[in-house]
């Protein structure tokens, strides 16, 4: 039977850890008092309930379980058979801290015999202070979910005021002169009743170029939020389209696109816009707005995110309250088994009036949430309702993980058969012919096969990061249609492997034979084309979510300065920046197919001049580049001078790889001193920021010699062995300068090894970055997402 110790360290939020019952300190208290007693601990009658990942569900049965489980103590405290005398051997005192608030604070008093025994007053004196503890807790969460709901509803109000106020003015306008759009003016008025706060909405009409270039001047939403969701039509709310056609390219379009470049810059950090963060209205003045149907429907989506994310965060807050009664249900229940008394029963009294027994503002909250949902962004179908606010993960089957080991099998046969090819036909391999294929196939095969390997590390990370009980679903903001949780990517990673086996298995045996039918140089630009083809096929088939977040998400790296950064984009930067081989052979792979004048006939010669090797320098400098742009709109966004720092590490990178490509080009002593100080400067600083800053370790004044304070890991020497290994591997450019080489096939196959050894680095430091970062979260009890709504208050109360 399994523990409940361990069904509440499985069902707890990860982010509240600490603010839930410690339930294993008053364990060991209890131990104490069974060893003093010298009685042997009776059979652990826990109860066992399914893991669930919907907070509302895993409520109904944890409430279910606790009603029954005090329900059996109670019949038992108050059976007969029981001595009265030991039911009046503690009292709970319970009284309001005006100081803090007006929380409330239970304190326990004890009676004969209790009062004389040490181990039972630590620890009563422990369950009052967790209860205090998570009593209070619950208080705040509850008054800051009542307070954001309110904030909610004034949303929904404006929202629902602008689109009637649109709807009136397309009525009122004629069909030559509608646009779509409409200027608002705010004006305070006392007499007027048009509105519940005493304003008045008037329309003006502009002249139509000006109209234009205003009606086309959008809200500047994240994009993010714009693709999360479904069209227009999933959404409750229907505003007219403008009637007028737009050319594709007329001086309107212009006129538009150097606006909304101008305005993004002049209004980033505005403080009078009314609307709020990077998603809000684009307007000079807060006194004169353009509406148009496009930011209505932005806005929507973005109500829709915060309103799913709000009753999430509710599911939350209900399973926090049922665990906590139950924890401390069994543990009084426990205490009762070891001293047989039956002293618990004022405590079970006091416990169902707390207010985290008691309260039902939770349950108002989420019934309200439900019925304005489905009311606003549902068509009133509260099923439907019901289901866009607790989206189903996807459930893994049997069957991915039986593909798995199936193309896992099949890749292992594919890579013998190769071995065995290349082993009997290896004759054929003499001298410059070996030098030929190895030429021609490193280039081909090492970008795939690097990417894969990058996605075998991040499954096992993901597979850590679960293992350990890490939120990396909330950390990068995953929805669960967008997840891929490790079997799945296991799958992914097993069929590319297969896949590309097979191929260099095809290409081997029709470069054997000197088949004259069939380029065998044909057969890798084949397999890549397929890859690239399926991540940007639209159908709905191998994780289409999952793939069209990440194209957007490397959109986003690519335009890095004109896009708000978030975790997920520049996590995915960081993999880039240790993908550099990878980018490099994609140059020649380009090179390889569409330089040449005949696209399957190579030629040394070609991908090796002047224009070549300048292109070299652009794309090794491009994942730095982008992660030190991301470093820059980062600081514009946040005035953080962190991120002026950790961008001067990506740049010094960017000169460290300048002057180790021009050594390679120019081999002198001169450049070897410069290539050498550069990359070792470069190095240094990156290990700094690598142990100190990303991962928060080798701290000298932590409870964890050299470490952190808190860490997920039980072992410490993990940590110790990890920043070794780093600090290692962040070294392995100096086999540029040792010009070692495995076999006979010059260098290729210890540039290949030593890329693995990039991304086999880069995949153990996401461990460490993201531990450091659910840390955080926990340090700040952050376990629901705070989205930017599309209205500042100050905008909603003037309307």
């Amino acid at each position: 039977m399994v523990k409940f110790s361990k069904q509440l360290e499985l069902q707890l939020v990860p982010e509240w850890k600490s603010a839930f019952c410690n339930y294993w300190k008053l364990k060991k208290d209890l131990k104490l008092i069974r060893l003093q007693r010298q009685k042997p601990n009776g059979n652990d009658t826990s109860v066992n309930f399914p893991v669930s990942e919907d907070p509302l569900l895993l409520h109904s049965v944890l409430i279910n379980s606790m009603a029954t489980h005090l329900t059996t103590l109670t019949r038992r405290h108050y059976s007969p058979t029981n001595s009265p005398a030991h039911d009046n051997i503690i009292k709970v005192h319970h009284k309001r801290c005006s100081s803090h608030g007006h929380i409330e604070i239970y304190e326990t008093e004890l009676l004969e015999p209790l009062c004389n025994n040490d181990y039972e007053v630590a620890f009563f004196k422990g369950v009052d202070e967790e209860l205090n503890k998570v009593n209070g807790f619950y208080a705040s969460k509850e008054d800051e979910f009542a307070n954001r709901m309110e904030v909610l509803k004034r949303q929904v109000t404006s929202l629902i005021d602008l689109r009637k106020a649109l709807e009136e003015h397309q009525a009122m306008a004629s069909s030559s002169s509608a646009h779509g759009s409409f200027r608002l003016m705010l004006h305070k008025s006392k007499t007027s009743t048009s509105h519940a706060r005493g304003n008045q909405i008037l329309f003006e009409d502009v002249a139509r170029g000006t109209m234009t270039i205003k009606s086309t001047t959008n809200l500047e939403v994240d994009q993010r939020t714009c693709h999360e969701f479904d069209e227009e039509k999933e959404l409750g709310i229907g505003i007219q389209k403008a009637s007028s056609p737009t050319p594709l390219l007329d001086l309107s379009s212009l006129t538009r696109l150097l606006w909304d470049v101008e305005f993004a810059f002049k209004s980033l950090h505005a403080k009078r816009a009314p609307f709020a963060t990077s998603t809000n209205f684009c307007a000079k003045n807060p006194q004169d707005i353009v509406i148009t149907k496009r930011k209505l429907t932005c806005a929507k989506k973005m109500l829709r995110s915060a309103f799913a994310e709000f009753y999430r965060g509710l599911g939350l807050l209900k399973s926090f309250s049922s665990l906590n009664m139950l924890a401390f249900g069994k543990i009084l229940k426990k205490y009762d088994k070891v001293t047989r008394r039956n002293a618990s029963l004022p405590y079970l009294k006091a416990l169902e009036r707390s207010r985290l027994n008691n309260s039902n503002k939770v349950d108002h909250l989420i019934d309200e949430v439900e019925k304005l949902f489905a009311q606003y962004f549902a068509k009133g179908d509260r099923k439907k309702a019901l289901m866009l606010l607790r989206p189903q993960q996807q459930k893994s089957c049997h069957t991915t993980t039986y593909f798995v080991g199936l193309f896992s099998g099949w890749s292992i046969s594919f890579l013998v058969a190769f071995m065995i090819l290349l082993h009997f036909k290896g004759e054929q391999f003499k001298g410059s012919k070996l030098q030929s294929y190895a030429e021609t196939v490193y280039p081909l095969y090492s970008t795939y096969f690097l990417i894969v390997f990058h996605m075998f590390m991040y499954g096992w990370n993901v597979y850590a990061w679960c293992r350990t009980r890490i939120n990396y679903p909330f950390i990068f903001e995953f929805s669960p249609s967008t997840e891929l949780r490790f079997r799945e990517i296991f799958f992914v990673c097993s069929t590319l492997t297969m896949f590309g086996i097979a191929s260099m298995v095809c290409h081997l045996a029709l470069y054997l034979s000197g088949a004259t039918f069939l380029n065998p140089n044909s057969i890798p630009f084949a397999t890549i084309l397929v890859c690239l083809a399926i991540l940007v096929c639209p159908v709905n088939v191998f994780y289409r979510s999952s793939r069209f977040f990440f194209l957007r998400s490397l959109k986003r790296i690519i335009g890095a300065p004109f896009y708000k950064v978030i975790m997920a984009d520049f996590f995915l930067a960081d993999q880039l920046t240790s993908q550099v081989v990878a980018l490099r052979q994609a140059q020649y792979i380009v090179c390889y197919y569409f330089k040449l004048g005949n696209i399957l006939t190579y030629d040394s010669q070609t991908c090796g001049g002047p224009v070549y090797h300048q292109l070299t320098y652009v794309v090794s400098f491009l994942p730095y580049w982008w992660r030190l742009m991301q470093c820059l709109r980062r600081w514009v966004d946040e005035r953080d001078h962190m991120h002026l720092v950790n961008g001067g590490k990506y740049l010094s990178a960017v000169v460290a790889v300048g002057c180790r490509i021009t050594y390679q080009f120019n081999p002198s002593t001169t450049w070897l001193i410069v290539f050498i100080v550069s990359s070792s400067l470069a190095t240094i600083y990156q290990m700094y920021w690598d142990i100190i800053m990303d991962w928060g370790l080798l701290q000298p004044h932590s409870k964890n010699p050299w470490l952190r304070d808190q860490l997920v890991l039980k072992n410490q020497s993990w940590y110790f062995v990890s920043m070794g290994l780093n600090c290692l591997l962040r070294f392995a450019w100096i086999q540029s300068l040792l010009h070692l080489q495995m076999g006979d096939s010059n260098h290729y196959f210890m540039d290949f090894f030593l890329a693995m050894l990039e991304v086999f680095r880069r995949g153990h430091w996401n461990f460490y970055r993201l531990e450091n970062e659910h840390l955080n979260n926990v340090g700040k009890y952050r376990a629901v997402k705070t989205l930017p709504l599309p209205f500042r208050d100050d905008f909603v109360a003037s309307i």
